[in-house]
């Protein structure tokens, strides 16, 4: 007798005191679209929005943290890196 077990992880739609996974999931994966200037993670990102299309739309305070990642995704920001060699971080400190 063979017996199998499947594991279901339900997705949460919403966010308690910590963020939803999914949410987490939606922000980093545009964070990692705008670094690595990938669309592939731009369109991973764009379908956690389509999975919660109904209920950001219908009850997007429950989910403040995805709507916060739509709004990334809807109105980009423009991110500035400054580098520096790490002498003249060093002299800096002195």
């Amino acid at each position: 007798m063979v017996v199998a077990l499947l594991l279901i992880q339900s997705g949460v739609d919403q966010d308690g005191a910590e963020p939803s996974s999914n949410s987490v999931s939606a922000h980093n994966l545009l964070r990692l679209a705008a670094i690595m200037d990938s669309d592939a993670f731009r369109e991973r990102a764009e379908a956690v929005f389509t999975v919660f299309a109904k209920r950001l739309e219908t009850l997007p305070v429950a989910l403040p943290e995805m709507l916060r990642a739509l709004m990334l995704h809807s109105l980009p920001v423009q991110q500035v890196c400054r580098r520096q060699t790490l002498q003249s971080l060093l002299s800096q400190s002195l």
